[in-house]
């Protein structure tokens, strides 16, 4: 019994001592357990605290990259929980030093952070995308944020290790205390009172730590299921040589079940590689084994690696226990879709930056580079821009550009204010001048402190130089405008000054302020009347224009040319010169020729008549020599008869004074007439015509002199230039509305260097002393004058050694019709009375306007007067060559006979004349008129509406 009793003792206080210890043991699990829930709160206050410092940089990010405000409620949101997170942190880290000096360098990091996120959305709201991405593009928020993650990290990372070594604390403790436990109950055995008694107060303590154990379990579950990372715990499986073959689940969160999408209870005590066979050939499976063996922790990002397909990218830490594995696993897809877009939006910064022409760089406070475009690198003359940076100025350009250009920076570092569109000149390697215009910006910290500047310059050598260019050209054109005596004006669509030169010398006045005003406050009543009606028609036809005017002063009449020509878009440039001079030569030079002409007419008829009357014989026989010099004195008196005449026709034609009387004429009886009277000298040439004239009816309005006149010196000259014995060959074809009269000799032909002049005054292909053919040189220069004033054309072809060809255009005239037709009853349209004597124009003219008014043609002046009588009319439609005189002469007739006064278009071929356009409405040249052009003149003349009448 004593030995017993011994025993019992013994054993009792074994059990006492083993009691002791799993007492001691399951005291410091229960502690652990507190340690690792505080643990895992720490993490997830850590975690929390950078998700919503996340969910304010999404906010951010988000309002400037689409200026939607619906962004900054959760950048709001994040604002107000990390002020709640960071006080909660400081609570929990408040026993450790390390942590709290951590959390010290934290807070700065954060304020600086929300201070650049506050500063982006100001910009965004204030200035726009642009002056936000500045900001944002500086890095200076990835550089705060990813110092922020370091420190965060770090105490995740002393967290999970200090958390590792605590479990594996715990299993060691778990360990012993079985241990302890197997050694108590064979003692029990041994002594079965004493054990039993024990074993109850054993059982009692036990229960206790396993209630302490389950509470600690449960903090832990419930610390790990609120996280935001997953959590999973792994054992290894190994075989009989004891290498790890694969892992068992222990335990997972809830976070994990989601994110792996497994449940809790149906994998514990799983096989890994059963639920994930493709662990070994990703080699995750080697990595948790290598971890495992190795005893150090993993950490790593891997894309895509969870089975949700949600979960683009994961974050993973690997930690070493006693046989198994703790694996945190975070979701960080959002994270790396942030970077992606910094990325991209990076991405797209620099190729903006490489594909604008201008030079772009950034440099730091010393001026050394540290970013520059392709452009800038070019400039630089370097092949990549990594070779620029760190790289000042100095080692590009010439000692006085670097020294410039650094002392601007310097300036604008220590001012801090922007240099805008700063003129720069420097010499090239090459020796060339060059211009640059930089624009040079200071850029800040978060701190506002400054770290640099970003400067863009743009090469503008080509602009300064066609400015230099520029400057001279206008100083020569200055020169020039000054050194022209004349008065210049441009004037607008309204006729408003909008600049001028006024007259160096003379001239009428002008008053004190001229640009802005009007013509008619600009000018003399007289000069304004007549500016103002040629800047509308040149505004209207688009074409230059000269005239010729008088202005009387108290002094004396002074004469005036005015030129105006078509400027830019709707302007007018009219230039008045001082004339006076060269009219007095011109009417001196025209008295004189008049004159001289006139007064040598007569002598010379007198001498030709006698010469011819000594001759003939009237005085009695000759001698022969006496006969030889009477003849050469006749001939030579008939040339000088024929230059008078020639002359005095260029007198007239050049001042307006030549007199055409018009009238129908068969044209085939006129040239006839002419081939009559030109047969006798072509004979001394053995010369003879030939005429092919088919339509023997065709007529033409023509002066029947006149166009004898043109048509005798074509005859002449094709006799003259004929080999001897040839025949001319005279021919007349309509051709549409025209009729041409060919005449077509054998000659020489004509040189192609007197072509161009050969419808000049005096003109000559042989010019010498000593040439074979006689004549004035003035025939040609007549004629073409002549038939342009029959509204005709005059022209030639030539083929040398084979002969020319002279032509002559005229309108056809149709036959007269008779009286106007009597109109019985009028229309709803508007009436245009249109007087002209193509048959064909009117035809076409009535179609045009058929929808617009009715339209009634006439051949004749006598018609158009008859009608105008008889039949009320809206607009007449004029044109100037008519059968029976000239058309503008029933303008007049119109004010003195008509009741009420009716619009007048003049519808010609050639331009009319000033003193004609200030008494019709409207004057148009037919080939420069279209069809849209004049039904819009006509339509805009007539009334809109015109109720039906008899008539």
């Amino acid at each position: 019994m004593k030995y017993a009793h011994l025993s019992s003792i013994l054993a009792l206080l074994l059990l006492t001592m083993i009691g002791g210890l799993v007492y001691h043991s399951l005291l410091t699990l229960s502690t652990t357990a507190a340690l690792v829930t505080q643990s895992y709160q720490q993490i997830k206050q850590q975690n929390d605290l950078l998700s919503s410092l996340r969910d304010a940089e999404t906010g951010q990010r988000g309002y400037v990259i689409t200026g939607d405000v619906a962004y900054l409620e959760t950048y709001t949101n994040g604002r107000q929980q990390l002020a709640v997170q960071l006080q909660r942190l400081r609570t929990t880290t408040g026993s450790r030093a390390e942590q709290q000096r951590q959390l010290a360098q934290l807070e700065p990091l954060i304020t600086d952070k929300l201070a650049e996120l506050e500063q982006t959305i100001m910009l965004r709201r204030t200035q726009g995308f642009d002056a936000a991405r500045k900001v944002v593009a500086t890095d200076q928020g990835k550089r705060s944020m990813d110092a922020i993650r370091q420190i965060v990290g770090e105490l995740d990372n002393a967290e999970n290790t200090l958390l590792s070594e605590r479990a594996q604390q715990a299993n060691m403790m778990v360990r012993q205390t079985l241990a302890l436990g197997s050694l108590g109950v064979v003692l029990a055995w041994l002594i079965v009172a004493l054990a039993s008694y024990r074993m109850r107060q054993n059982g009692v303590t036990r229960q206790h730590a396993e209630d302490a154990l389950r509470q600690s379990e449960a903090r832990l579950r419930t610390a790990t299921d609120g996280g935001l990372d997953a959590f999973v715990l792994l054992d290894s499986v190994r075989n009989e040589y004891g290498k790890v073959i694969d892992f068992t689940y222990v335990d997972l969160n809830t976070r994990a079940e989601k994110l792996l999408r497994l449940s809790k209870l149906t994998v514990t005590g799983q096989h890994m590689l059963d639920l994930f066979p493709g662990a070994h050939s990703s080699g995750s499976f080697d990595k948790l084994v290598a971890v495992l063996e190795s005893g150090v922790v993993l950490e790593e990002e891997l894309p895509g690696a969870a089975p949700s397909p949600q979960v683009t990218w994961m974050r993973w830490q690997v930690v070493p226990l006693a046989d198994g594995v703790a694996i945190t696993i975070r979701d960080i897809s959002e994270r790396k879709q942030m970077e992606e877009l910094l990325r991209h939006e990076r991405d797209l910064l620099h190729a903006l930056m490489d594909s604008i022409p201008d030079n772009i760089y950034f440099k730091d406070t010393a001026g050394r580079f540290t970013r520059i475009n392709r452009a800038q690198a070019l400039h630089l003359g370097v092949q990549h821009e990594d070779e620029a940076i760190g790289k000042t100025d100095a080692d590009f350009f010439e000692d006085q550009h670097a020294t410039e250009a650094w002392q601007d920076e310097q300036q604008l570092i220590a001012m801090g204010e922007p240099l805008i569109d700063r003129i720069e000149h420097y010499q090239a390697p090459d020796g060339l001048p060059v211009w640059i215009s930089a624009t040079k910006v200071p850029i800040r910290d978060d701190a506002g402190q400054l770290v640099g500047l970003v400067g863009i310059s743009r090469n503008i050598t080509a602009r300064m130089q066609a400015e230099e260019e520029l400057r001279q050209r206008l100083a020569q054109h200055r020169a020039l405008l000054s050194a022209i005596p004349d008065l210049m004006l441009r004037y607008n669509q309204q006729g408003t000054c909008l600049d001028y030169k006024p007259f160096t010398a003379g001239g009428f006045s002008l008053p004190s302020k001229v640009i802005g005003t009007t013509i008619r406050e600009l000018l003399p009543p007289k000069v304004a009347a007549i500016i103002q009606a040629a800047v509308e028609q040149v505004l209207t036809m688009g074409d230059q224009l000269s005239l010729d005017f008088e202005y009387t002063t108290p002094s004396g009449c002074t004469d005036y040319e005015a030129r105006f020509s078509p400027c830019g878009d709707g302007e007018v440039v009219c230039l008045i010169q001082d004339i006076s001079d060269r009219k007095a030569v011109e009417r001196m030079k025209n008295e004189f020729v008049s004159m001289v002409s006139h007064e040598l007419r007569t002598p010379l008829t007198s001498i030709r008549g006698s010469l011819g009357l000594l001759a003939g014989g009237v005085t009695g026989p000759l001698s022969p020599p006496a006969q030889t010099m009477i003849a050469i004195a006749h001939t030579n008196s008939e040339r000088l008869v024929r230059l008078i005449n020639d002359i005095l026709d260029i007198d007239k034609i050049e001042s307006g004074n030549m007199v055409f009387e018009l009238q129908p004429l068969r044209l085939a009886e006129v040239v006839n007439q002419a081939i009559e009277s030109t047969c006798g000298y072509a004979e001394q040439f053995d010369v003879h015509f030939q005429l092919q004239a088919p339509d023997a009816e065709l007529r033409v309005m023509a002066d029947a002199d006149r166009l004898t006149q043109v048509l005798t010196n074509l005859l002449s000259n094709a006799a003259k230039y004929s080999p001897h014995g040839e025949v001319v060959e005279v021919g007349i074809l309509q051709q549409g509305a025209l009729v041409r009269v060919t005449v077509a000799d054998h000659g020489p032909g004509i040189s192609p260097e007197f072509e161009h002049r050969i419808f000049q005054k005096f003109a000559q292909a042989d010019s010498s002393a000593t040439r074979q053919k006689g004549g004035t040189g003035l025939g040609l220069s007549i004629s073409k004058a002549i038939v342009e004033r029959l509204d005709g054309h005059l022209g030639f072809t030539s083929v040398i050694n084979r002969g020319s060809t002279f032509y002559l255009e005229l309108p056809v005239v149709a036959p007269e019709t008779g009286t106007a037709t009597v109109l019985l009853e009028r229309s709803g349209l508007p009436r245009v009375l249109h007087v002209d004597d193509d048959a064909d124009l009117c035809h076409v003219i009535t179609l045009l306007l058929r929808d617009v008014a009715e339209v009634v043609s006439v051949a004749t002046l006598d018609q158009a007067q008859q009608l105008l009588q008889q039949h009320p009319v809206d607009l007449l439609l004029l044109d100037l060559a008519l059968p029976d005189g000239w058309g503008a002469e029933i303008v007049p007739w119109m004010a003195a006979h008509l009741p009420t006064p009716i619009p007048v278009i003049v519808f010609s071929v050639r331009e009319v004349d000033y003193e004609l356009r200030a008494y019709v409405t409207a004057a148009l040249v037919k080939s420069r008129t279209s069809n849209l052009q004049l039904i819009e003149t006509i339509k805009q003349l007539l009334p809109h509406t015109v109720q039906p009448t008899l008539s």
